[in-house]
């Protein structure tokens, strides 16, 4: 099995206000490769919550109905948007780096404790992730 070469990082760091549950979320991101041509490099940014115990139905259950079925690393909503923010386009140097800063007020129904900040970068011509990381809100 070859391991494919690391193309860029993320760093995430995140600040949380538990009384007015505002999020504020940093992100840098660094080109650890050059990049070459004439792509489009976007950044999207996630909340993700893990650990949710809630009715589901499983059809591999009996009974079907799963009232404290676990769901793991659920969606909550997108702090950017779906098709992410553009870090650069073109030709990127070695060691290029970007920054990328957001505030989110997180829903009052959701545990902050077990929500997540996931990142990625993707070049827009094939949709192929360079890189993912991510980080926990507390």
């Amino acid at each position: 099995l070859t391991k494919a070469p690391v193309l860029a990082n993320i760093t995430i760091t995140n600040t949380y206000d538990s009384l007015t549950r505002v999020l504020n979320t940093n992100l840098s991101s660094q080109f650890l490769s050059a990049m070459s041509g004439t792509n489009t490099y976007k950044l999207v940014v996630l909340l993700v919550q893990d650990s949710i115990f809630d009715w589901q139905e499983d059809y591999s259950a009996t009974p079907n109905n799963v009232p404290n079925y676990l769901k793991r690393f659920t969606l909550r909503d997108v702090i950017n948007n779906a098709w992410g923010d553009t870090l650069t386009s073109g030709n990127v140097a070695t060691g290029a780096t970007f920054t990328k800063s957001y505030t989110y007020k997180i829903n009052s129904a959701w545990n902050a404790k077990t929500c997540h900040v996931i990142a990625f970068i993707y070049q827009t011509s094939d949709n192929f992730v360079l890189q993912a990381e991510d980080d926990r809100v507390e």
